[in-house]
């Protein structure tokens, strides 16, 4: 096993962020996420104004609890005119906007229905080392917003 000390695993996690170029995609599929999934699983969303969002800034990666953690900057996404429901499953990164494959979290709230103008969801991103293990492992974190409901 290898062991990452905890400034180890902030250096390794601000480095790996320096250079990432990390795009937000919402999906709208029930995805049975595992080892074995692939960015071809996914149906993105496409419901009025959404794209797929850039992570403009991670934040540097501080030590809490056993692990490091880097942030990256909130992305939203607006609903634009009715143009007929979806429903959002969970999100999936990609490096670059059109892939490959990052990682993939599903909604930790169940399926989110996206049926009205002006419906806001908001994500922030967060990856993860743990110092224990020689293991990185990717998560993200809903962000909570008043004015919007959360992935």
């Amino acid at each position: 096993m290898i062991v990452v000390p905890a400034t180890g695993a902030v250096r390794l996690l601000d480095s790996l962020t320096d250079s990432l170029s990390a795009w937000v995609h919402l999906y709208v599929n029930p995805v049975q996420l595992s080892l074995d999934t692939v960015l071809a699983d996914f149906l993105e969303a496409s419901f009025p104004l959404y794209a797929p969002q850039q992570v403009k800034r991670w934040f540097a990666a501080t030590w809490i609890g056993d692990r490091a953690q880097a942030f990256g900057d909130t992305v939203a996404w607006t609903r634009g005119i009715p143009f007929g429901p979806q429903t959002v499953y969970g999100v999936y990164l990609t490096a670059g906007q059109l892939g490959p494959l990052l990682y993939a979290e599903p909604s930790p709230f169940g399926p989110i229905p996206v049926d009205h103008a002006g419906q806001v969801l908001d994500y922030t991103p967060r990856l993860t080392m743990k110092g224990s293990c020689d293991e990185v492992i990717a998560s993200m974190r809903a962000a909570l917003a008043g004015r919007s409901q959360v992935i």
